[in-house]
């Protein structure tokens, strides 16, 4: 039996959430999926078998062995043998259509996407909740710490609100959906460079004032407020971050400009998707933002690699074709 399964591109962070909110994004422009594929099928020689193919292939760095999608089949079978499951000859096939280093869970589109085709192709044996577990450690193996705000959403779709560890330790539950208005647009533009979600870390201080922390936990709970109280206007203005985007700007020439282009045609919010260096602003007009992508576009370096998506929440998440 081949089985297929799909993963949505995320923004980490969702600009107010350092590590704490995660969004899942479907295009709203006719154009193709913004995700990776891994198909697995019966292997008839071999007990496994990994092959890259797609678009943004040729740009993984390393062997295939050590491929993260190699990582999580590993992991994967872990689990089968601790439930006592034997294991399948298998090949699985990985699609990279998401460049590496983007801002927009490429990683995590791999995982999810291995880790749910394997499922399928043992007749679900694991919950989405011990998927989503899984995902986290295979995201800590890339980025050097185990965090949730991509594959959350890329498993679970929509907008995701990371609870503590002490949650999921007691309730099985890591995350919590939240409401977004509806008539939100995201424009987004990948200006075609790579910057590493470690990289990113490592130019963050490595502690913050108590005055800092407090602005960021009253921010974030004042945005999830608005977001239930469905104060859209309100929600969109709490859309900055002061934590993690002052020290991060400066690995993505032209944002700054950039972010004075798209509030200045209109958008409600400006910011890096994830760790950059893939930036989103917000609009609540489909012609809105279209002019916002022609700002950002004139704003920010050209590069052959580079692309802007108009794009929604996606709500469905990691799916089977």
């Amino acid at each position: 039996m081949l089985v297929r399964a799909f993963a949505p591109v995320s923004i980490g962070n969702f600009i107010v959430g350092f590590d704490t909110l995660g969004a899942a994004l479907a295009p709203a422009d006719g154009g193709e999926p913004l995700g990776d594929i891994v198909a697995v099928e019966p292997h008839p020689a071999a007990d496994f078998e990994f092959v890259l193919t797609g678009s943004h292939a040729a740009r993984l760095p390393g062997a295939l062995a050590d491929n993260i999608v190699v990582a999580a089949d590993a992991v994967f079978h872990r689990e089968l043998a601790a439930r006592r499951i034997g294991a399948r000859p298998r090949r699985l096939t990985l699609e990279k259509r998401l460049p590496v280093g983007s801002g927009l869970g490429s990683s995590a589109s791999s995982i999810v996407a291995a880790l749910v085709a394997l499922n399928a192709f043992y007749d679900a044996p694991l919950t989405p909740d011990e998927l989503l577990t899984l995902a986290g450690e295979l995201e800590g193996q890339i980025s050097g710490g185990i965090h949730y705000d991509n594959v959350a959403p890329t498993l679970l779709g929509g907008l995701q609100l990371l609870l503590p560890d002490a949650e999921a330790t007691t309730t099985g539950q890591r995350c919590a959906p939240l409401p977004v208005p509806t008539d939100w647009f995201f424009v987004v533009h990948y200006p075609g460079i790579e910057v590493s979600t470690r990289m990113a870390r490592e130019i963050l201080p490595r502690t913050y004032s108590l005055a800092q922390a407090v602005r960021f936990g009253q921010r974030l709970a004042a945005f999830v407020d608005a977001l239930h109280r469905r104060d859209s206007v309100r929600a969109a203005r709490l859309l900055t971050d002061e934590l993690v985007e002052p020290y991060r700007t400066q690995l993505v020439p032209g944002l700054e400009t950039a972010r004075r282009a798209a509030l200045q045609a209109g958008a409600l919010a400006f910011g890096l998707s994830g760790s950059g260096p893939t930036c989103v602003a917000v609009t609540d007009s489909a012609a809105q933002a279209l002019r916002i992508q022609h700002v950002i576009e004139a704003a920010m370096p050209v590069n052959a690699h580079r692309f802007t998506r108009l794009c929604k929440l996606d709500t469905a998440g990691a799916r089977l074709l």
